[in-house]
């Protein structure tokens, strides 16, 4: 009977530990690495101009994770948190110690902040002598991007309003990815009676009255991410915070950057909220198990030729199918010192000829030509004999808004008229050409040849 029970008792503990070895080689070697539980996290503390710190993990402790790469496989590290840089993609892939490696997953870094905050505030403040003062009220710092990093300072700390004098305040701000802005305020200290203390200015608060997203739906293969950009309105608004929440997180999840992560299949909705105003916005949020790239991009226009007078020109991409599932948009102009573009809006900088290219992720373009040239018009009057009787026209030629007529040499089109001599600043128009005068005349001008508007 005793050696019968330590037998017993010995095949136990083998039985067991067999068991337990089998559980953890089976986990390692033949398991699947769940991409659905790796999670990435963006570190909101540490952000340069350059790069921003993510770190990679994995929310199975039963299967350890001993390497990390983000290009892929093609190079591994043990730690799994990485420096960054902006406008990159990243191809993760996790690694058990036996070698066991999982699918790739693909995650999205955009947008690092490069620019340092705005501090709105009164370049100049008069405060009566022997009265209190303080900074509350007097400035604000606002950051859309990273976000102000809690590094503000005044200086001085307090002024002394006993004598008459003028100070200097500097205030000093540093956002995550440490951009720094630094603005000078001058406080002068005058007599209670002066009346100039009736405009001492104070920074009145901007309260928000809208707000919009980039998207309104999104398409997300699970376990890729889109960051969708939210815009306050108006664009001084003193408090532009932003909080943001997913319906079902089981299905997606949103940081506060607007980061959202598809989690498995379905559909949720996520919301963006102002803190101030209480504004929102949904955006609908499809979570496919399979990717579905873009097969076409184009524009809603492909040519135009306008002024350095016209407004900004809005271009609307549309992309097939409309269930693509990355359907991020770079844009490029090719002649920035004639118009730039910034998410589909083109801002007019000067004349000459550019090409405007939308580029999907998986490399489809769409090209938009714009010609943009000076801002002519032309306007004429009736000139009178000293009778009464109609003599003829004169014509009057503006560039931006600037009479360059004594530049003028000729007006080519619909009829030939001549400036002849220099300074002078009208061209004659006889009675029987100006019945072809219509709404525009080309003109030489310079060493090119123009069109003028009426």
């Amino acid at each position: 009977m005793g050696k019968n029970l330590v037998y017993g008792i010995l095949f136990i503990l083998i039985t067991a530990a067999g068991g337990l070895w089998f559980t953890i080689y089976y986990q390692e070697t033949y398991l699947k690495i769940n991409t659905d539980l790796v999670t990435i996290d963006v570190d909101n503390d540490y952000w340069t101009s350059k790069d921003v710190q993510v770190t990679i993990n994995y929310r199975n402790p039963d299967i350890p994770i001993e390497g990390y790469s983000v290009d892929g496989g093609e190079t591994w590290q043990e730690s799994n948190t990485f420096s960054i840089s902006e406008n990159k993609t990243l191809e993760i892939v996790l690694k058990t110690k036996t070698g066991r490696k999982s699918d790739v997953i693909h995650y999205r870094i955009d947008n690092i902040d490069k620019n340092a905050p705005e501090i709105l505030y009164e370049p100049i403040i008069y405060v009566a002598k022997g009265a209190d003062f303080s900074y509350k009220n007097r400035y604000s710092v606002v950051d859309l991007e990273s976000g102000i990093k809690g590094n503000i300072k005044v200086e001085p700390e307090a002024i002394d309003t006993s004598t008459y004098n003028t100070f200097e305040i500097l205030i000093y701000a540093q956002d995550r990815a440490l951009n720094e802005v630094t603005k000078k305020m001058v406080v002068e200290v005058v007599d209670p009676s002066d009346p100039i203390l009736e405009k001492d200015p104070v920074v009145e608060d901007v309260p928000v009255t809208g707000l919009t997203l980039s998207d309104t739906t999104i398409s997300l293969v699970k376990g890729t991410s889109k960051q969708v950009t939210a815009r306050v309105k108006p664009s001084n608004a003193t408090n532009k915070a932003i909080s943001w929440r997913s319906a079902n997180e089981n299905v997606a999840k949103v940081d506060q950057k607007g980061n959202i992560t598809g989690l498995q299949e379905g559909t949720t909705t996520v919301t963006a909220s102002t803190v101030d105003g209480s504004k929102s916005s949904d955006i609908r949020v499809i979570v496919t198990g399979e990717r579905v790239e873009i097969t076409e991009i184009t524009l809603d226009r492909t040519m135009d030729t306008f002024t350095t007078d016209d407004a900004d020109i809005v271009l609307t991409p549309t992309i097939k199918p409309n269930n693509a599932t990355n359907t991020t948009i770079k844009w490029n102009s090719t002649n920035t010192s004639v118009a730039i573009v910034v998410n589909g809006v083109v801002q007019i900088r000067g004349e000459g000829t550019t090409k405007i290219t939308a580029t999907t992720s998986n490399g489809k373009v769409a090209t938009y030509t714009l010609t943009i040239v000076d801002s002519y018009i032309f306007q004429e009057k009736e000139v009178l004999l000293s009778t009464g009787e109609l003599m003829g026209y004169t014509i009057k030629i503006y560039k931006n808004g600037v009479d360059i007529t004594s530049e003028v040499t000729a007006i080519t089109s619909p009829f030939t008229a001549r400036n002849e001599g220099k300074g002078k600043d009208e061209i004659e128009i006889t009675l029987e050409n100006h019945e072809q005068l219509g709404r525009s005349i080309t003109f030489n001008y310079g060493s090119k040849r123009h069109t003028a508007y009426k």
